[in-house]
C-alpha cells in the first residue's frame, strides 16, 4: 500500500502544479474580459447616443457591427479560457494457449488479466498535462507509465518536466507484434525517464532535447516500473545525468506515402554506489519508419 501511494505522489503534483498554473491564465484572462467589457459599454452608449440624435441608418448599423464583434470576442475568450481535460482508460485481457504447459493444453488455454491503466490529459491555455498510471494484476504490480506537465512556447516548440518518453530510435517504438525489439530490452526503445525535454517541430522536421537525472521512479533497485533501466539491486549501478537528442525529418511521396528518417544520440553517467565511482554510458541510432499505403516500414541500426 505504501508503495502504490508513493508511486501516486507524482500525478498528484502535476495536477496541482497545472492548477498554479491556471490561475495564473485566469488572472490574464480575466484582464482581458475586463478590457473587452469597457469596449463594448462605450460602443453600447454609442449607439444609445446615436438612437438620440436620430444619427443616420448606415452609422448605427456599423456601431451594431462593432458591439456584435466584441461580443463574439468576449465569447471565444471565455470559451478558452475553459480547461480541456480529458479522462480515460483501458483494460486488457489476454487469452493463451501455452505448448510446454500439460495443464494450460489440457484445459485449451487460459484468459489471464493483463493490465488496467488510468490516463488523464488536458490543456489550459498553453500549459499540458498528461499521466497514466498502469496496473498489472498477473504480475502483481503497478507502476507510473508517464506522467507530466508542458508548456507550449510556440506553435512549433513544446517543453515537457516529469516522466516523459525519452527521445531515442524509433518513437513511440519498434514493433508490429507482442513482442518489443531488442532495443526495448536494453533500454534503448519506449523508455520513460524523469527529466526536462524541448521539442521543436517545425513543418517536417522534428528536433528532441532532455536531460534526464535519473530514472522515472528515482529509487534504482526497485524493479515495479515500466520502462528497462539500469537495477542497482545487484551491482549497486544506477542511472545519472543523462543527455538525449533526436533529429528526424519526415519526407513525403505522395498523397500516402511518407519516409521519417532520423538520428539519435545518447550519453549519460552510471553511478557505483558501491565504490562511489561514475563511469558514462552511450548510444546512438539511425532509423527509418515509412507509412506507404496501409504498409508500415521500421527499420533501426543501434
Amino acid at each position: 500500500m505504501k508503495k502504490i501511494c508513493y508511486q501516486l505522489i507524482l500525478p498528484v503534483l502535476l495536477v496541482l502544479l497545472i492548477s498554479g498554473g491556471a490561475l495564473a491564465a485566469d488572472n490574464e484572462i480575466l484582464r482581458e474580459l475586463q478590457a473587452l467589457k469597457l469596449r463594448m459599454a462605450v460602443l453600447e452608449q454609442k449607439l444609445i447616443d446615436q438612437d438620440a440624435m436620430q444619427q443616420p441608418a448606415a452609422d448605427v448599423v456599423i456601431a451594431e457591427q462593432d458591439t456584435a464583434s466584441v461580443r463574439q470576442i468576449v465569447e471565444e475568450v471565455v470559451a478558452s479560457s475553459k480547461p480541456a481535460i480529458k479522462i480515460g482508460g483501458a483494460l486488457r485481457v489476454n487469452y493463451g494457449v501455452q505448448d510446454w504447459s500439460e495443464t494450460n493444453k489440457d484445459k485449451g488455454g487460459d484468459f489471464a488479466f493483463d493490465t488496467f491503466r488510468f490516463n488523464i490529459d488536458g490543456s489550459i491555455g498553453d500549459m499540458i498535462l498528461s499521466a497514466e498510471y498502469r496496473f498489472y494484476p498477473e504480475y502483481d504490480f503497478n507502476t507510473i507509465h508517464h506522467g507530466y506537465i508542458g508548456y507550449n512556447f510556440t506553435d512549433d516548440l513544446q517543453g515537457q518536466i516529469g516522466v516523459q518518453q525519452v527521445p531515442f530510435g524509433l518513437q513511440p517504438y519498434a514493433s508490429h507484434n507482442f513482442w518489443f525489439s531488442g532495443a526495448y530490452y536494453v533500454g534503448l526503445e519506449d523508455d520513460y525517464d524523469m527529466g526536462i525535454k524541448l521539442l521543436y517541430t517545425p513543418g517536417p522536421l522534428s528536433v528532441s532535447a532532455a536531460f534526464y537525472k535519473n530514472g522515472e521512479l528515482g529509487d534504482a533497485s526497485d524493479a515495479d516500473r515500466y520502462s528497462v533501466d539500469v537495477n542497482s539491486s545487484a551491482a549497486g549501478n544506477e542511472e545519472s545525468n543523462q543527455g538525449n537528442l533526436r533529429v528526424a525529418y519526415l519526407f513525403e511521396h505522395g498523397e500516402n506515402a511518407t519516409s521519417e528518417i532520423g538520428v539519435s544520440g545518447q550519453y549519460g553517467g552510471i553511478y557505483n554506489t558501491t565504490t562511489g565511482n561514475m563511469g558514462d554510458q552511450w548510444a546512438g541510432a539511425v532509423h527509418l519508419n515509412g507509412n506507404y499505403g496501409p504498409f508500415n516500414l521500421q527499420l533501426e541500426y543501434v
